[in-house]
């Protein structure tokens, strides 16, 4: 392990040039603001309609069987995302199959 031995020794500052010095950094630091007001063109396009997804991850019901009469379970996710104050119905069904 190095140690530092030694003597720091710290002269004086002359007032003036301490005074100079913190009128600079004050200087820099200091921002102005203003206001300005003008007209800008707006657009937007409102939807009226909804979007529908689901899951990346498909609904997997595993092995079926074919002679099992009751039904077989399994869960998914489905997203709607509809534009603000659409109403919307999601039904399911049996399906083809």
């Amino acid at each position: 392990m190095t140690w530092f031995r030694g003597i720091i020794s710290m002269k004086p500052v002359p007032a003036r040039l301490a005074l100079a010095a913190a009128a600079l950094c004050s200087s820099i630091i200091r921002t102005n603001a203003d206001t300005a007001t003008g007209t800008i063109g707006v657009t937007a396009t409102v939807v009226t309609s909804c979007t529908l997804s689901a899951s990346s991850t498909p609904v997997a019901f595993g092995t079926v069987y074919t002679n099992y009469s009751a039904p077989y379970d399994a869960t998914g996710d489905i997203y709607v995302t509809c534009g603000n104050g659409v109403t919307y119905n999601i039904g399911l069904d049996n399906g083809a199959n």
